[in-house]
């Protein structure tokens, strides 16, 4: 992250009265820390905002499995492009298991219920934990118009399908199934993944699910990931990302809303 800081001082002298001016300016690149209600960067009337940041009238519910429930650097950009909610912003968000405590119980039920009580728009998960289908159900049933993101689910890859408008899981060829030689991505990696998929879902419209091909176009996620990675500083961001249909192993056919995605190495990042 480039940390950008001017001051300057302007002495003013006018007919023999002095006046003193100070202005100092502080143009930093500063991400909220969480949806809790961070302070420094996660509102408008702050200064240390990215000039691209997204005022949308949708609401967004983003959801962390265990394994990245501790990672607050995935959530960054999505916050800094959308504000959190405590901030007068678009995104909630709920972390497995601390969230999902009622009396100190996890109750994985706690989804639907806060999807239903801030009547979110969309509902965009990383990691979320198995046996969430009944609740991920439960939400979209009550909502029909809901927009819903699956990412590295820990969920089975079909139910995923049934239930999400679009679920993304990276590329594994016979070599990588192989956990020691799977590709590992960076928390950084995960939340450009995460705003890329939102800033894609929000171009498609509701009857876009009952349409030919894929519910969420490649090129739109291609060129979200792009324009994100050039904010970054990323020298080639257009070769940075490739996103294709999933494969069924077993049927040969291809998934209408479950994407892989490849990411070559990050030689093109300064």
């Amino acid at each position: 992250m480039k940390i950008w800081r001017c001051s300057r001082t302007i002495p003013v002298v006018l007919l023999g009265a002095f006046v003193f001016f100070f202005v100092a300016c502080e143009g930093k690149s500063v991400f909220p820390q969480d949806g809790a209600g961070s302070t420094e960067g996660g509102s408008a009337n702050k200064a240390s905002i990215q000039p691209w940041k997204t005022s949308s009238s949708a609401r967004i519910l983003a959801v962390l499995g265990q394994d990245y429930a501790s990672n607050s650097e995935i959530l960054l950009p999505l916050l800094d492009e959308y504000g959190s909610e405590a901030d007068g912003g678009s995104v909630s968000v709920l972390r497995y298991p601390e969230s999902f405590k009622v009396d100190g119980i996890v109750r994985i039920s706690r989804l639907a219920e806060v999807a239903a009580e801030k009547k979110v728009d969309m509902l965009v998960s990383v990691g979320i934990p198995e046996g969430s289908v009944n609740t991920l159900k439960k939400a979209a049933d009550s909502n029909p118009s809901l927009k819903v993101l699956t990412i590295l689910p820990d969920e089975d890859s079909l139910a995923m399908e049934a239930l999400s408008d679009l679920v993304l899981t990276p590329y594994m060829s016979v070599d990588m199934l192989d956990e020691e030689k799977a590709a590992v991505l960076s928390e950084s990696d995960i939340g450009i993944l995460l705003l890329s998929a939102v800033m894609a879902m929000q171009n498609v419209s509701g009857s876009a699910t009952l349409t030919g091909g894929s519910i969420v176009p490649v090129k739109s996620l291609e060129s979200s990931v792009t324009a994100i990675l050039k904010r970054s500083g990323v020298k080639t961001p257009e070769q940075a990302w490739t996103f294709t249909a999933y494969t069924d192993p077993d049927t040969g056919l291809k998934a209408r809303n479950h994407l892989v995605f490849k990411r070559p190495d990050s030689g093109g990042r300064q």
